[in-house]
């Protein structure tokens, strides 16, 4: 347990150097998305670059990589003011991968057990709190049907999407390599 929260090595330059590619891939992946609405999101594949750099490098660079991600995004496709709210849901998104996925070969139940805790507590419960603060009790109480049935729908999609990334990841031996420092 120690090694998971250990800081040794995790900022180094090669390694920062590796997650800014994961925070500019969260911004792409943010600007590909489709939106119904300003506040609503209906296709969206942005956890991936988290998710795999929280595999890769911890929670702390999870932490980290999500609040870069969130803000990048944000400046590169505004959608509204920015809000803090959204920053926190993908730093504990990409905590929640990083405690499933971190020093462990993926296997299919972990992956769907973190996608599983992030679409429930992150996608849809504060969500929803986030849309409460921002729009209001009507247009959350709106959303909600819409987020549950898009998030019930997405979740096969993501499982099998970041599994499939994660086997990949594991069978070149890239994931190894980028843990020990010798590059992507």
């Amino acid at each position: 347990m120690s090694s998971f929260w250990r800081l040794r090595g995790v900022f180094a330059p090669r390694k920062l150097a590796q997650m800014g590619l994961f925070v500019a891939l969260t911004a792409l992946f943010s600007m590909l998305s489709i939106y119904v609405t300003e506040s609503f999101r209906l296709v969206s594949f942005v956890y991936l670059p988290g998710a795999l750099g929280s595999m890769l490098y911890g929670p702390w660079a999870g932490l980290v990589m999500g609040f870069a991600g969130d803000f990048v995004a944000y400046v590169v496709k505004p959608m509204g003011p920015y809000f803090f709210g959204y920053a926190l849901s993908a730093m504990l998104q990409n905590f929640i991968y990083a405690v499933f996925l971190y020093r462990r070969g993926p296997s299919m139940w972990r992956v769907a057990a973190a996608q599983a805790l992030v679409a429930v507590f992150v996608s849809l419960g504060l969500g929803f709190l986030w849309l409460r603060l921002l729009y209001g009790a009507t247009a959350a109480e709106f959303f909600a049907g819409a987020r549950i049935v898009r998030t019930l729908i997405q979740y096969p999609v993501d499982v099998a999407l970041l599994y499939g990334v994660c086997r990949l990841l594991a069978r070149t031996g890239l994931a190894e390599r980028a843990r020990t420092g010798t590059g992507l």
